[in-house]
């Protein structure tokens, strides 16, 4: 029993979870969306899914040995122009890709850094204005960070104190 008008106040003013495909700002032109959250292949989908405007996409953390093979399907048919692979997680998908997917679309796509520090200063050199960089790491933090939370935070910190 609510008015459309109620409604759409509420929406106007709505913020989402923190680290949940949430807007961080814009620097130098490039959006930013921290998905620290993200910590399977489903929402990493789910979350290129939702940005239309996606040119580099982060993914990578701590192994738990999950099944990426979904994950690797959709990446290879998605347009987003760069995959930029970190950590424990990034170098595994990056190898089974090169091992298990010959088929895989534009596997000149892929990106392997260390580290996320690494993965922000390859999106800052490859994102165009005007579009978006998404950290969605499908991957656990533990290990790296206390927790996704520190892990967001700290993409944050590196895309707008460098």
């Amino acid at each position: 029993n609510i008015r459309d008008e109620v409604f759409l106040e509420g929406l106007k003013t709505y913020e989402p979870l923190p680290h949940r495909l949430q807007f961080l700002g814009e620097k130098n032109g490039i959006k930013y969306y921290d998905d620290s959250i993200s910590t399977i292949c489903e929402t990493t989908i789910q979350a290129l899914n939702t940005l239309k405007d996606v040119d580099a996409v982060l993914i990578g953390g701590m192994d738990r040995g999950i099944d990426y093979s979904e994950l690797i399907r959709f990446l290879s048919g998605h347009p987003v122009p760069y995959i930029i692979l970190m950590e424990a997680t990034g170098k595994r998908i990056f190898e089974e890709i090169r091992q298990d997917y010959p088929d895989f679309q534009k596997m000149e796509r892929l990106i392997l850094t260390d580290h996320l520090e690494d993965a922000v200063k390859e999106a800052q050199k490859l994102t165009r204005p005007g579009h978006s960089c998404l950290m969605s790491p499908a991957a656990a933090s533990y290990g790296i960070f206390k927790n996704f939370e520190e892990r967001g935070d700290a993409f944050r910190d590196l895309v707008f104190e460098s």
